[in-house]
């Protein structure tokens, strides 16, 4: 009936021909009423260790915590150890800029302490400053991968459990097409475009 919300985290493959590229792999789902302060984090916590799992070509010898398996874990027990018989590696993060600061803990555009975006140190006053000699271009005020995490600590933030995922980098954090530009900024440049087009087409009427 529309009145909740699908958490879904899903995977897709790199390499794909073009009749199974938009193949999306479910990994879990969760009902976002049922969502707390720390349910991504324990999602993620499981999602990483299994990456570090998928990167040694092995099953899991315990479980994700360090603990032994449990009795309901009798299969897992068994295939500790053996070969999965493939190997892979988490090359990227993909969601709309809500996604990526409730689930990663990354800071967004309307942060004030840490900045616009989770690369750099562009900050809401320099908003407008987008000329191609604006300080935070600079490299110096370009974050590394440490520099980021270690600014989420400084403000208090909680670093994701998804960064202990094998190679995986804050660099390697995208923004998703579909809600940055085709439900954002595309939506305002044609807009504008429209109006400008009404001033220089003939026609005596808006419509």
């Amino acid at each position: 009936d529309r009145s909740d919300s699908l958490d879904l985290f899903s995977l897709s493959l790199v390499g794909l021909d073009l009749t199974r590229k938009n193949l999306r792999v479910p990994l879990t789902g969760l009902s976002h009423r049922h969502v707390s302060e720390n349910t991504y984090s324990d999602v993620l916590q499981v999602l990483a260790w299994s990456f570090q799992q998928l990167l040694t070509g092995t099953f899991p010898t315990q479980r994700h915590d360090g603990t032994p398996w449990r009795p309901e874990d009798a299969k897992r027990r068994r295939q500790g150890g053996t070969s999965l018989k493939c190997k892979g590696l988490l090359a990227e993060c993909r969601g709309d800029w809500k996604f990526i600061k409730e689930v990663f803990k990354l800071p967004g555009w309307d942060n004030t302490q840490g900045g616009l975006c989770w690369l750099c140190n562009r900050t809401v006053q320099q908003l407008r400053s987008a000329s191609s000699t604006a300080s935070w271009r600079a490299p110096e005020n370009r974050l590394s991968h440490y520099q980021v995490l270690a600014r989420a600590r400084e403000h208090g933030q909680q670093v994701s459990p998804i960064f202990a995922a094998p190679f995986l980098e804050a660099k390697n954090m995208r923004l998703d097409w579909l809600h940055v530009a085709d439900l954002g900024v595309s939506q305002d440049f044609l807009a504008n475009l429209f109006l400008l087009l009404t001033s220089v087409l003939p026609g005596g009427t808006l419509k």
